[in-house]
Order: C-alpha cells, then sequence, then structure tokens
C-alpha cells in the first residue's frame, strides 16, 4: 500500500460579506421621576407708573382722613365736625367722603350701608371763624353718594397757611336708614370723639338742624362715637401718604379723647404730608386680599395716595396662617398697590397675660421670627417688593425676637398703651422723612 501523504492547510480566505442588520431592540422603561427642587424665589410686583418727585399730583394735603368701622341702620342723620391740619399752604381744596364701611370680621372687609346718603359739606376756617360752602358736581349744594361708594366734591377756594387747624362739616341724610361712624369706646379700645381738639358729633333717627351752615363748636350728643371723613385733597408737589393696617395703626389703647394722632402710622406722620388712614382694628392681610375686601380702599389709594405703609401680619398669625402665606398674601396686596411707594413694618407682639407681659400668644415666636428677619435682612427691599422696612419691634420688643412688650408699654397685652405708643414715636422707627 502505498503511504497517504498530508499537506499543510492553504491560507484563510478573505472574510466574507457582512450579513444584514439585525431588528432594533425594544424601548428600555423610563426612569422615576426626580424629587422636586426647592421652591423659587417671591416674584417682584409688576410697577405701575409712579409718581414723580417734585411733579404736580392729585393727593392728600390735610392729616386725620380715615375710614369708618360700624355702621347703624336705624339712624338716619347726623352732623360732624372734624378738625385737620393743613400740611402745606391750601387755596383750593375738596372733600373726599364714603359710604360704606369696614368690618373686621373675617371673610368681610369694605361693607355696604344699604342705601344710598346725601351729603352736604363746608369748611370751616379758622375755627370758629368763616365758613366756605363746599359745592359737588359742578355746583350742587350736595350729592348723592351711592351705596357702596366714595365721591369728591368739587374744589373750593380758601386761604389755609401750612400747619394751621381747619374744620370739615358735614350734614349727612340717609333717609331709608344707614349712617357710618367709629369709636365709642368699641371693644374696649378707646377709640373715642376728640371733643378736647374741637371733634363734635351728632346722629338722630330724625331730621336734624343743617350744621354746615354755622361756625365754631356744638354740644356733642353721640356718646364717643365720631366721624371723619376720608380726606381732604389738593393739587401738590409733596408726597401723599395712606397707613393701611390692624389696630395698632388705629391706635387701639391710645389717648383718642385728648389728641390729634393716635396709633403708630398717625403719630409718626402727624402733619408731615398729608394723608388719610384706612386701617381697621382685627384685619388680616389674608381678609384684604380676599373677596374685594379692599377693593374701595385700593381705589382711593391709586387716586390719591404716592406712599403706602403698612402693619398686617400679626392677625395672620393668631389664625395661624404659615410665614409662606403671609408673604405670597403681602405681595398680593403689593400688586395691588403697584403705582405707590410700599413700606412694611416688621411683626409686633402679642401676650397672653395682659400687662404681666410674661407668655407670647401663639405663633408669636418661631413663625413671627422668620418674616421678621427676612424683613430685617433687606431680602425683600433688594428684590423690590418693598420700597423700605420700618423695623418697630427693635422698639417695641424687650429685646430682639423675646416675643414680650417693653415693660410697662402695654396694658391689656394685644397693643401698646400711650407710653408704649409715645415712645415708639419717639424713637422715629416709622421714619416718614
Amino acid at each position: 500500500m502505498s503511504a497517504i501523504e498530508v499537506s499543510t492547510p492553504g491560507p484563510q480566505g478573505p472574510a466574507g460579506p457582512a450579513g444584514p442588520a439585525g431588528a432594533d431592540g425594544a424601548n428600555g422603561t423610563n426612569g422615576a421621576n426626580g424629587t422636586n427642587g426647592a421652591q423659587g424665589p417671591q416674584g417682584i410686583p409688576g410697577q405701575g407708573a409712579r409718581w414723580v418727585a417734585g411733579t404736580s399730583h392729585l393727593g392728600f394735603v390735610a392729616t386725620r382722613g380715615k375710614v369708618m368701622s360700624q355702621t347703624e341702620p336705624a339712624n338716619k342723620y347726623f352732623n360732624s365736625r372734624t378738625v385737620m391740619e393743613a400740611t402745606e399752604n391750601l387755596t383750593s381744596i375738596a372733600v373726599v367722603a364714603a359710604n360704606f364701611w369696614v368690618s373686621a370680621t373675617v371673610g368681610q372687609g369694605e361693607q355696604p350701608v344699604g342705601n344710598p346718603a346725601t351729603v352736604k359739606h363746608a369748611i370751616e376756617y379758622p375755627l370758629g371763624g368763616a365758613l366756605f360752602p363746599v359745592t359737588w358736581n359742578g355746583g350742587a349744594a350736595s350729592a348723592v353718594l351711592q351705596d357702596f361708594s366714595w365721591g369728591q366734591s368739587d374744589f373750593v377756594s380758601v386761604n389755609i397757611p401750612a400747619g394751621a387747624q381747619f374744620a370739615v362739616r358735614e350734614y349727612r341724610q340717609v333717609p331709608l336708614g344707614g349712617i357710618i361712624f367709629s369709636g365709642g369706646n368699641n371693644g374696649s379700645s378707646n377709640i373715642n370723639i376728640n371733643t378736647t381738639s374741637g371733634d363734635c358729633f351728632e346722629f338722630s333717627t330724625s331730621v336734624l338742624t343743617d350744621r354746615t351752615t354755622t361756625s365754631g363748636s356744638y354740644a356733642n350728643t353721640a356718646g364717643n362715637y365720631f366721624y371723619r371723613p376720608l380726606g381732604v385733597v389738593g393739587m401738590t408737589t409733596r408726597r401723599s401718604y395712606v397707613g393701611i393696617g390692624d389696630s395698632r395703626f388705629e391706635g387701639y389703647m391710645d389717648n383718642y379723647s385728648t389728641q390729634l394722632y393716635n396709633g403708630e402710622f398717625e403719630r409718626a406722620i402727624q402733619k408731615k404730608y398729608g394723608w388719610s388712614n384706612l386701617s381697621k382694628g382685627g384685619e388680616s392681610i389674608a381678609q384684604v386680599t380676599a373677596n374685594n375686601a379692599f377693593s374701595l380702599r385700593a381705589a382711593i389709594c391709586r387716586r390719591y395716595a404716592t406712599d403706602a405703609v403698612c402693619n398686617y401680619g400679626v392677625n395672620d398669625l393668631l389664625i395661624t396662617n404659615s410665614y409662606q402665606t403671609i408673604l405670597t398674601q403681602q405681595q398680593q396686596l403689593r400688586a395691588a398697590l403697584s403705582s405707590l411707594n410700599f413700606y412694611q413694618t416688621t411683626i409686633e407682639t402679642e401676650v397672653s397675660d395682659g400687662a404681666t407681659n410674661s407668655t407670647p400668644s401663639t405663633n408669636m415666636t418661631t413663625p413671627r421670627y422668620y418674616i421678621n428677619n427676612a424683613l430685617r435682612s433687606g431680602v425683600f427691599t433688594g428684590s423690590g417688593m418693598f420700597d423700605g422696612v420700618f423695623d418697630v419691634t427693635g422698639v417695641t420688643e424687650s429685646g430682639l425676637n423675646t416675643g414680650l412688650w417693653h415693660a410697662g408699654w402695654t396694658t391689656d397685652g394685644y397693643h401698646l398703651n400711650p407710653t408704649g405708643y409715645a415712645a415708639l414715636q419717639a424713637a422715629n422707627a416709622i421714619n416718614i422723612a
């Protein structure tokens, strides 16, 4: 047999062509959502067209304008005499009067009276001297203010020097019933008529004699109740202010019966500029930003004011609103008044044991501290939300964030007493320059 001869392998042949691509695989499942990021900062309210310093505008040119806080459906007629002070030399002025009132009951705010009112006015200057009749609507002796409204009279020519006292006299008729007023020491507030300075007030269910035609004071027959118009306005090149807030700005527990200016706002501004006090004890920022509860006052602010000073906050804490909610609602109010310079105070405390002053009320500690620390830090003025912050708590508390009043500065635990109001005024914490 012949042997089998085995040859060595030949070289590897070239690679064959690539096969066709495989089909796409199925999509994978979506990953889980990431956690929520931190809350963004407060937005800045859009600004309306603001007054330019030195330019002429229609604004408050006297003191002691005020919104009323009560109504009485049974009474139909009143006479009032309100002593005011001119904040600059006056030659032509108008009266602003309201036919609405403000309730502190949660969810209410500005309220209708129920019926239209006929109003008639005169300016008395000097006190006990000449009378200058005020006309309405181009020369009428009186005007009808519809329910839930306010109005401005015609301008009357009168020469009153800066700092001088004069009086606005009003005769009001509501034949179907419903007058507005304030005072009467409502809720032990010490908010009473100031007969010492010459204010007068009388009301009745039957027709009264019209006292806009006689000068001087008259017997006050309305107890501690009083009425003041929303303000006196004129063309001015100066700032014009409104105070908006709660009982500390309205002046609960101050000396209403013996002095012209009461509460934190009025004591701070006095007769530096013209103003109207639109504050109401018991109100909260939650209330005024809901249900159009501030709509009439907002319109008054936008019409006549260049600057607003606000102290809302303590009543929101007492109803346990969070500081985040309070700041959001402050932003809403700020946006409604975007054409004004807007100043916020720090939020003062409240104690539950009256003059003993040893136990802060609910939420007067940590939540309030958060807000006040933020206000003091400048974060809200730097962002444009507020034009300034007045640190009243730096004066009225016994120490930083103690939650207690200065010793001897409160009687009821809820408000400053006259000693405390005077001390805050002297410290110039609300620095309206």
